[in-house]
C-alpha cells in the first residue's frame, strides 16, 4: 500500500529511526495489571494500563501486549512459551520512530519514549487513548516523545551535536491499529500506522516499525518469497554499540537457533531498505537481535501519512509460508528503480535513473510538482538514456542513464514550485520510485509572468507545459540569468551504489 498524505485534521502516525541501545545494569520489569476484558476505549490510560489481545496461530494462543509505560508500543508477543520482545529499556519494542532533516537521534521522535526514561517505569511519550475493538485488534494514539531533550547529545548527525528539538515532548501523533490475523493468514500481524506530523520538513526517515527481540534469536535470514530463496547474510562495517549490522532489499527473519520460533517483517511499503542489528552484550537480557522496516519521504508536507506493514510469527517454516502468502496479496518490488538529482536549479534539472532489474536497457524518468495538499500534477516524461562515464563502472554497463531538463520548459512562472522525478519501474505492476535528492524547491523570479506586449516592444512568451511527453526544448539563460532562490540549488550528488543481493 503507497503512502497516503491525508487531510491534516485526521492523526497520523510515522515509523522509523530506531534508537541505539545503551547499557544498563538495574533493569527491573514492573508488576502487570490485569488486562481489562471488555471491549472498548480507554482515554489517557494509568501509567500502569496495560492492553492485551489474542489469536491462535497453529492453535497454539499468541499474546500481544501494549502498555502506557512504553507509549503504547508493543511490549510483549508469546507464543508458545517464548517471549519474543526484549525490553531492556524504551525504545527497545516493536515500536515506530522517525527523524527529521538528516539530524539523526537530535530530532528523533519515538514511540516508546526517551532515553531519559531508561528503565523506569513511565514513558515520556503521552499515550492518548487505547481502544480494543476485538479480542485481536486494538488501536492506540500517542503524542510521541523525542529521544533527546534539549541540550542533550547523543547518535547525532547532520551537523548537530545536541538535541535540534527545544521541547522533550513534540507535536507529533502516532495512531496504530494492531491486528492478529491478516485475510485468513492466522500468524500474520497487521500494522496500520498515522502519523500526523503539523509542519514541514525537508525530509524525514522512518521505521515502519522496528522490532527488538530477545538474545535467542540470532539466527539471521533473509527471504525472498519472489524465488523462494532463504539466504544467510553477513555482517557490513560496525558503527557501535552494533555487534551485527546489514542493510539490503529483502524482507527479514529472525529465528532461535533451532527454527523453532521465527520472527519475520514485511511490507509493500516504498521499503528503502530492511536492516537486522545485533548486540553480543555480555549480559544475556542487554542482548538485542532488531530488524527495522525504513522510509524515507522528501518532503515532508505538513499533514498526516499512512503506512501499513507486517510482522509474522511462527516457526521458520511458517514464516517463509506467510511471507509468500503476504506477497501474493501485496506484491513487493525487492530490486527497485533507483537514481539520483544531481542538479536542481533555474537553468537544469538533472540526475540519473536505473532500474537493476533491467540494467542494460535505460528507463523513463516522470517529472511531477508536489502540491500543498500532497496530490502530485505530471509535468513531463522523457527516457533517461544520456551517457554518464560515471556510470560506466559504478553500474558495470554503458552508463546510457542520465537525464537532463531545461526548467524553463516545465516551470513556466516565478512561484514557488516543489517537483518530485520518479524513476519509472520497468515492471508495470509494480510501483515508480522517486529518486534520491529529490525533490527540488524551485523558485525562479526570470521566468515571471508573460506581460501584455506594449507599442514597440515584444512579449517574452514561455514554452508550452507538455504532459506526458518529453516538454519542447527552449532556449536556456546564459551566464548572467536570473538565480534560483530558496533551496532550489541542490548539491550535486557523487554516484553510489550498491549492488542488491
Amino acid at each position: 500500500m503507497r503512502k497516503t498524505l491525508l487531510p491534516l485534521s485526521l492523526m497520523a502516525v510515522i515509523l522509523l529511526v530506531t534508537p541505539s541501545g545503551r547499557p544498563r545494569t538495574d533493569a527491573v520489569r514492573p508488576a502487570l495489571q490485569a488486562t481489562p476484558a471488555a471491549q472498548g476505549c480507554e482515554a489517557d490510560p494509568a501509567g500502569d494500563y496495560t492492553q492485551t489481545i489474542s489469536g491462535l496461530v497453529e492453535g497454539d494462543t499468541l499474546e500481544l501486549r501494549v502498555s502506557a509505560r512504553f507509549g503504547g508500543a508493543v511490549e510483549s508477543l508469546r507464543w508458545r512459551g517464548k517471549e519474543f520482545i526484549n525490553i531492556w529499556d524504551h525504545g527497545r519494542q516493536i515500536g515506530y520512530a522517525w527523524g527529521m532533516d538528516g539530524y539523526g537521534e537530535c530530532l528523533n521522535p519515538t514511540e516508546p519514549g526517551s532515553a531519559n526514561d531508561g528503565q523506569g517505569l513511565t514513558s515520556t511519550t503521552q499515550l492518548l487513548s487505547v481502544c480494543r475493538a476485538a479480542e485481536n485488534s486494538l488501536s492506540t494514539a500517542a503524542r510521541v516523545a523525542y529521544w533527546l531533550a534539549p541540550g542533550q547529545s547523543g547518535g547525532c548527525a547532520g551537523g548537530a551535536t545536541t538535541a535540534v528539538n527545544d521541547t522533550v515532548l513534540s507535536d507529533q501523533i502516532l495512531e496504530k491499529t494492531v491486528e492478529i490475523g491478516y485475510q485468513g493468514i492466522d500468524n500474520v500481524i497487521a500494522f496500520t500506522a498515522l502519523i500526523t506530523v503539523p509542519q514541514a520538513y525537508r525530509d524525514n526517515q522512518l521505521e515502519i516499525p522496528t522490532g527488538y527481540l530477545t538474545y535467542e534469536f540470532n539466527n539471521y535470514h533473509l527471504y525472498n518469497p519472489q524465488t523462494g530463496e532463504l539466504t544467510r547474510p553477513e555482517s557490513q562495517p560496525i558503527t557501535g554499540p552494533w555487534s551485527f549490522q546489514f542493510e539490503g532489499n529483502l524482507p527479514p527473519i529472525l529465528a532461535t537457533r533451532d527454527g523453532a520460533y521465527a520472527m519475520g517483517a514485511y511490507s509493500a511499503e516504498a521499503v528503502r531498505y530492511y536492516s537486522i542489528l545485533g548486540t553480543d552484550n555480555p549480559i544475556p537480557a542487554d542482548r538485542t537481535n532488531k530488524w527495522n522496516i525504513v522510509v524515507r519521504e522528501e518532503p515532508v508536507l505538513g499533514g498526516t501519512y499512512k503506512y501499513r506493514s507486517f510482522v509474522i510469527v511462527g516457526t521458520l517454516d511458517q514464516v517463509q509460508a506467510a511471507m509468500d502468502a503476504l506477497y501474493a496479496i501485496h506484491p513487493a518490488d525487492f530490486n527497485p528503480p533507483t537514481g539520483w538529482i544531481d542538479v536542481a536549479t533555474c537553468q537544469e534539472i538533472a540526475g540519473w535513473a536505473w532500474d537493476p532489474k533491467t540494467p542494460s536497457n535505460p528507463i523513463q524518468i516522470e517529472v511531477h510538482e508536489l502540491l500543498e495538499d500532497g496530490t502530485e500534477t505530471s509535468l513531463t516524461r522523457m527516457i533517461a538514456d544520456q551517457p554518464r562515464g560515471d556510470l560506466v563502472t559504478a553500474l558495470g554497463d554503458d552508463g546510457r542513464h542520465g537525464f537532463s531538463i531545461q526548467t524553463s520548459s516545465i516551470v513556466r512562472d516565478s512561484q514557488r514550485h516543489v517537483l518530485r522525478v520518479y524513476a519509472v519501474n520497468s515492471d508495470p505492476a509494480l510501483p515508480n520510485r522517486y529518486l534520491y535528492g529529490a525533490p527540488a524547491e524551485i523558485e525562479c523570479p526570470g521566468l515571471g509572468p508573460t506581460l501584455e506586449p506594449t507599442a514597440g516592444s515584444t512579449a517574452s512568451v514561455p514554452p508550452t507545459l507538455t504532459t506526458g511527453t518529453e516538454a519542447a526544448p527552449a532556449t536556456p539563460p546564459g551566464p548572467g540569468g536570473p538565480p534560483c532562490l530558496g533551496a532550489a540549488a541542490m548539491v550535486a550528488l557523487s554516484v553510489w551504489i550498491r549492488r542488491k543481493r
